[in-house]
């Protein structure tokens, strides 16, 4: 950004974690409001196209996304400008617009479902400004500052579209509330802060030169320097959202939207987990970053142990606590006949113990930069849920579903953690080369 000396003072990973979890939290707590609100104050089926919707939207976007916030969050060599990421941003948010606009009219869906995915799809767009700014503030380790947002976005996304289904009972108004809130919290909230943060950060006098520094820039040398290092991860990312999507899209297919409206309301309780994994996800993230660059794999290590053993812990509690009362939970979040597939939540928290402890690793590939590993494993598990998912839903229903992200959750996990021995081992292997190197040196 420029060569003024930094002065904002990073939190502490305590601190960090703390405030990812609370806004992760108070996230998962209003996505689920969000399906409950659907559910109570709508019909499964408007649940259904609303899921649907963000199914389709998802899995474009995070390719064109290429994870953008976790290359700025690793980026502890300073290589790349905040313009450049926010100049490859404004490229990539049109272009997975555009291509979502193409799929869907493509595809042949109904023209209510067509323009839920539009306004889902504009959302998007916004909400990764949203995560462009959350990368850089991640990258000065002020986590406190993406959890406001995050806070801020999910409360009123919630409270606008409960607002506008109860009055309207019109879906498409409750998703232009749904878009409205996260336009407000950029305009509201991000860039303000943002301006905030890198004033204090670079002992900027005026507003001014802040906005200056945060200017986007388009050098094709740099654009596409980014673009190379990055397109791994988008589409990593956007074949692990198609393999928890692909079930959805063979269930509207195969059963339509009233039983992808259950399944979707069911699946979210063990998903909405997955909110307090990516909280110990991105705390931990630049620090596993500045582990394994400077060649501390027992650190490295030690601190990915410690994700893994407190997300296993949560998962398994979440399995109990669905055998024990799934049931009532989902006859009070939802309705009565949700409660009839109390089994298929059971085994899809099963699921979430194998996932959230796949996700700690995928996290830890992410710091040691093996995109193009994890890339390969991405596109197996895609491979294998689109078959489990074809072989199972039309023969077992919405438990078929469960049972092929049960399979995609194992392979992802044995994956993942051969990935993360050999990064492991070669960090070993490069530490130990250089101090025999030293050890020569002073001989």
């Amino acid at each position: 950004m420029t060569n003024v000396k930094p002065v904002l003072n990073p939190l502490s990973l305590k601190r960090n974690f703390s405030w990812s979890l609370l806004g992760n939290l108070v996230y998962g707590i209003c996505q689920i409001g969000t399906l409950a609100a659907i559910a109570k104050l709508g019909t499964p089926e408007m649940l259904g196209q609303f899921t649907l919707g963000i199914a389709i939207v998802t899995p474009i976007s995070l390719l064109f996304n290429l994870n953008l916030r976790a290359i700025q969050a690793t980026d502890s060599q300073h290589r790349y400008q905040f313009g450049e990421f926010f100049g490859l941003r404004l490229v990539t948010n049109f272009l997975a617009w555009l291509l979502t606009l193409i799929a869907v009219f493509s595809a042949g869906y109904h023209p209510n479902t067509i323009i839920i995915v539009v306004l889902l799809a504009s959302c998007k767009v916004i909400d990764y400004f949203s995560d462009l700014f959350y990368g850089l503030w991640q990258q000065y380790e002020r986590l406190d500052k993406v959890a406001q947002s995050t806070i801020l976005r999910s409360v009123l996304s919630l409270l606008l579209l409960s607002i506008s289904l109860w009055a309207t009972r019109d879906l498409f108004w409750a998703t232009i509330s749904y878009l409205g809130a996260s336009l407000l919290t950029v305009l509201l909230y991000d860039l303000p802060t943002t301006v905030i943060l890198v004033q204090q950060r670079f002992q900027l006098d005026r507003t001014q030169q802040a906005i200056e520094q945060l200017r986007p820039q388009f050098s094709r040398l740099k654009l596409w320097q980014l673009t190379k290092l990055s397109l791994p991860v988008g589409l990593s990312w956007m074949m692990l959202s198609l393999s928890t999507n692909v079930p959805r899209y063979v269930i509207e297919r195969v059963l339509g939207d009233y039983e992808l409206g259950i399944f979707s309301a069911i699946a979210y309780l063990p998903i909405s987990g997955l909110t307090l994994v990516f909280a110990l996800g991105q705390a931990s993230l630049t620090r596993l970053s500045k582990y394994y660059s400077t060649g501390e794999w027992l650190a490295f290590q030690k601190l990915l142990m410690r994700l893994i053993a407190v997300v296993f812990g949560l998962g398994s509690t979440g399995l109990m606590i669905a055998i024990l009362f799934g049931r009532v939970i989902l006859a009070v979040t939802y309705r009565s006949e949700y409660a009839e597939q109390a089994t298929v939540l059971v085994l899809l928290m099963i699921w979430a113990v194998i996932h959230y402890t796949a996700w700690c690793l995928d996290y830890a590939a992410t710091a040691a930069r093996r995109f193009h590993d994890s890339l390969k494993i991405s596109a197996l598990k895609l491979g294998c849920i689109t078959i489990a998912s074809v072989l199972f839903i039309p023969r077992y229903g919405i438990m078929g579903a469960a049972i092929a992200l049960l399979i995609d959750s194992v392979i992802q996990l044995f994956g993942m953690s051969a990935i993360i021995w050999n990064a492991i081992q070669q960090l070993k292997q490069l530490t130990q080369s250089h101090r025999n190197d030293e050890a020569n040196h002073s001989v």
